[in-house]
């Protein structure tokens, strides 16, 4: 997978865009040095006083992703809602084989999506943020035990993270008593320096998302 997943193609950056990066580049630990793109989550758990029905997303993109995502785009009070339509469109379309990059397990067998009707996106102190809900093909009875909630790209060009636990949240209608463990990657010292040590135009290894992602646990009565 290449950041053009998300539509980054390459494009001129201002001289502030390019200090804002090595700003971003700067605050990086080395576990997150190979990722070439950067997505802070929010994730609400959705359903009702039964069952747990799927997962709405969140998804805000860093500062270079978003201004290279909307380069030579006109972003006109009358033509950005347009520009932005389409674009979240082609973003969900372009992740559909990918399974959304979201890994729901229970009891070690993973879980199933119906594809999203649609998807929003907003710009918003210049981050595009992406908004759509993953229902699940099955919906899950309560109580749920230990279900598992990862979201990564497999080569690890995108990085995904829970900034904190309120990153995760139940909706309104979920009216469930619910424990939700977020879990750091648990990860070597070798492998951080492997992957820190490869270039930024490296190939990826379909193992790395999943190493260096952060995990959920789910516990629902």
């Amino acid at each position: 997978m290449k950041p053009s997943y998300f539509r980054v193609h390459p494009t001129i950056f201002q001289p502030i865009l390019w200090l804002l990066f090595l700003i971003i580049l700067s605050h990086i630990s080395e576990a997150k040095a190979h990722p070439h793109s950067w997505v802070s989550v929010l994730t609400e758990l959705e359903g009702d006083s039964r069952q747990l029905s799927g997962l709405r997303m969140y998804w805000t993109f860093d500062l270079i992703t978003t201004s290279d995502a909307l380069a030579g785009e006109d972003l006109s009070a009358d033509n950005q809602p347009l520009v932005l339509q389409a674009l979240a469109a082609e973003m969900l379309s372009n992740i559909k084989n990918e399974g959304y990059y979201t890994h729901l397990e229970n009891q070690g067998g993973g879980l199933h999506f119906k594809e999203p009707d649609q998807a929003t996106l907003t710009l918003e102190d210049y981050k595009l943020t992406l908004q759509f809900f993953l229902e699940l093909e099955q919906p899950l009875a309560l109580p749920l035990t230990d279900l598992t909630l990862k979201i990564y790209e497999d080569t690890y060009y995108v990085d995904f993270l829970w900034l904190q636990k309120d990153d995760l949240q139940l909706s309104e209608s979920f009216h469930a008593d619910c424990q939700l463990k977020l879990v750091e990657a648990q990860t070597t010292s070798e492998q951080i320096a492997y992957v820190s040590s490869l270039p930024i135009d490296a190939q990826g290894d379909s193992k790395f998302g999943e190493m260096f992602t952060q995990s959920v646990t789910i516990n629902c009565l």
